[in-house]
């Protein structure tokens, strides 16, 4: 059980001769063994000979297949070498079905398959022959699609741009405006402040006149005929609460001026 619950990996494990040289002390000390030299002229590459300066697509000549159409040295038109290899490949078609119909068990029907996979890896060699060219088209598109992309992007971007400075320049005036009305009302409101204090303290001692003589009246006794006694204690009892009600009324007016101003200081900060 302990055997079959081991994680199994596709690929061997590198050997262990090499995994002991190639350790991190070794390989900032510089005793690791070197790479490998490039291999000149041919290789082997998992049982099969190659060479090292060879084409990407090799002919079929150096695998020991028969090549059936012309080189492209010679100038043969491609597409017309792979219509002429399809049909050929229907007529063997054709032809083997009329052997297994007729002889089943003669030898031709094995020469005709073997004809027709010739006909198959010629074709399916011609096909690959186009490989890089398909792989430069698909270069070519993918740079012109991520282009396509970037432009739409840029666009987009300009287009905002020019939305903001229209924008910018619509609210150009109105925030000019209002800063010259701020300023405007801060200076009116600094010099109307004094008047105000005087025009306030009128209604203040008026109050306090007339607070002052509804107390004399309340405190005035009936008219019999005897002389008013306690007038002037009236008059001292009234003159603090006239007093109070002008410092009440000065320090709300101050008050009110001073939180105009402020607001006022604000908004022009928030405009400038």
């Amino acid at each position: 059980m302990a055997d079959d619950s081991k994680i199994q990996s596709s690929f061997p494990a590198p050997p262990t001769c090499y995994i002991s040289q190639f350790t991190d002390a070794a390989v900032e000390q510089g005793e690791a063994p070197a790479p490998p030299a490039v291999p000149n002229g041919n290789y082997a590459c998992f049982g099969a000979p190659l060479e090292v300066n060879e084409e990407i697509i090799r002919p079929l000549s150096t695998q020991g297949i028969h090549q059936l159409y012309p080189s492209a040295n010679a100038g043969s038109d491609r597409i017309s070498e792979m219509r002429k290899l399809n049909f050929s490949i229907l007529v063997n078609f054709l032809d083997l079905l009329n052997i297994l119909i007729q002889a089943p068990n003669s030898a031709q029907r094995e020469e005709k398959v073997n004809d027709i996979s010739l006909l198959f890896i010629n074709l399916h060699h011609l096909i690959n022959e186009f490989r890089p060219h398909q792989a430069r088209e698909t270069i070519r598109v993918m740079m012109e699609l991520q282009r396509s992309k970037r432009l739409d992007g840029i666009g987009e971007i300009e287009a905002e741009i020019k939305k903001v400075r229209e924008t910018l320049e619509r609210c150009g005036p109105v925030l000019a405006g209002l800063q010259s009305s701020a300023s405007s009302s801060a200076d009116e409101s600094s010099s109307t402040v004094p008047g105000a204090e005087r025009h306030s303290r009128a209604p203040a001692a008026a109050s306090s006149s007339t607070v002052g003589s509804s107390v004399q009246q309340q405190d005035e006794p009936m008219d019999t005929g005897e002389p008013l006694v306690g007038s002037s204690s009236a008059e001292r009892a009234a003159e603090p609460l006239a007093k109070h009600r002008r410092d009440v009324s000065d320090g709300d007016h101050q008050s009110r001026c001073s939180e105009d101003m402020l607001k006022l200081c604000n908004m022009a900060d928030l405009i400038t």
